[in-house]
Parts: structure tokens; sequence; C-alpha cells
């Protein structure tokens, strides 16, 4: 087998970078899909409303956030063609992104 020095030499372009990450968790975790979230635990404790301060809903909600993220897994990894992913980073940004939004939402 002969290798041919042009063949060698062609490298592919270099993937702009992208913060993986953070992409998944801003296409994935709309506040619709949030909003769904809190009433499922609301519903789960059978509470009125969502109280940010209960440690029992708050990880309630952050634990089904991440499990939701993971559901989609399958459609964000197709479509971001398998690209490499540090789940530590992902469960950090899941739970930062969930809990500004029980903040922002003045739950």
């Amino acid at each position: 087998k002969v290798v041919l020095d042009e063949f060698v030499k062609q490298r592919k372009p270099a993937s702009k970078s992208v913060d993986v990450e953070l992409e998944i968790v801003n296409g994935y975790m709309t506040d619709a899909e949030l909003e769904k979230t809190v009433a499922k635990v609301c519903t789960m404790v059978n509470a009125e409303s969502f109280d940010p301060e209960s440690r029992k809903m708050m990880g309630m909600f952050t634990s089904m956030c991440w499990k939701d993220l993971l559901i989609e897994c399958p459609n964000w990894v197709k479509r971001m063609k398998n690209p490499t992913v540090d789940f530590g980073k992902l469960a950090g940004l899941c739970n930062t992104r969930a809990k500004e939004h029980v903040k922002a939402s003045g739950q």
C-alpha cells in the first residue's frame, strides 16, 4: 500500500470552537419545558404553587430537569453529529439554568 505525500498532508479544517454543553442546555431547556417540570413537581407534592425555598421541591425540580435533558440525548446527539460532551459540565449548566428559571419567574 502506497500513501502519497499529498494525502498525508490533507487535514480536516479545524472545527469552530463551540461550547457544546451550553448549546445543548440553551436548545433543550426552554422556558416551556421548565414550566412543565415545575407543574409536575407541584402535582407530585400536592402543592398549589412552587416554593423555591423548599429543598425537597428544588431537589425534585433539578433532578427532573436533568433526567428530561438526558431523555432528549438521542435528539441532540444526532443533530450535533455525535459531539464530545463533558457530562459533569452539562449537569452543572443544567442545574444553573433550572435555578435561574425559578428565580426569574418568581415562583
